[in-house]
């Protein structure tokens, strides 16, 4: 079965893939980006496989901003995540969940299967944790939900 880890960003701009990757080295944690080092320096990427492991399938991480005609898929999963939360009880942690949901500009999105090891589910939760450091992201994680600094904000039901 196939589940995703997302940032949903609140920045205007994203990062290079070498800028993701050169943090994830200052924390310990060696990555690399298949493709050209031209795709790795431009900011306008829309795709990756990230290898976190030798012999290890790659990540696959995908980044689609909002309002950006044809592809809607941005808006579309930020609205189905609104109505989930708003069918929540109301409360501070769901409020600031979906306050940020409805600011968000780009959707960082990692794919894993969940036979992946450990390994793969580290990797992507330290490349999440990027984005919601620099560009102002909050996490969230299917079958589990919304996390701001490391700790649960809103769980899924």
């Amino acid at each position: 079965m196939t589940v995703y880890a997302r940032a949903f960003c609140r920045a205007s701009n994203a990062p290079t893939l070498q800028q993701v990757v050169e943090w994830a080295r200052s924390q310990d944690l060696e990555l690399k980006v298949l493709g050209d080092a031209d795709s790795l320096n431009r900011s306008d990427w829309r795709e990756a496989q990230i290898l976190y492991s030798p012999n290890r399938p790659p990540l696959h991480c995908a980044l689609d901003w909002t309002q950006d005609p044809p592809h809607d898929r941005a808006e579309q999963e930020i609205a189905a995540f609104l109505e989930r939360l708003q069918a929540l009880e109301p409360s501070l942690e769901t409020a600031h969940a979906i306050e940020h949901l409805q600011q968000t500009r780009f959707i960082v999105a990692n794919r894993l299967d969940e036979e992946m090891e450990d390994e793969a589910f580290e990797a992507s939760s330290l490349w999440l944790t990027y984005f919601e450091q620099f560009c102002d992201g909050l996490i969230q994680a299917d079958g589990e939900g919304f996390y701001l600094t490391g700790e649960l904000l809103v769980e899924e039901e």
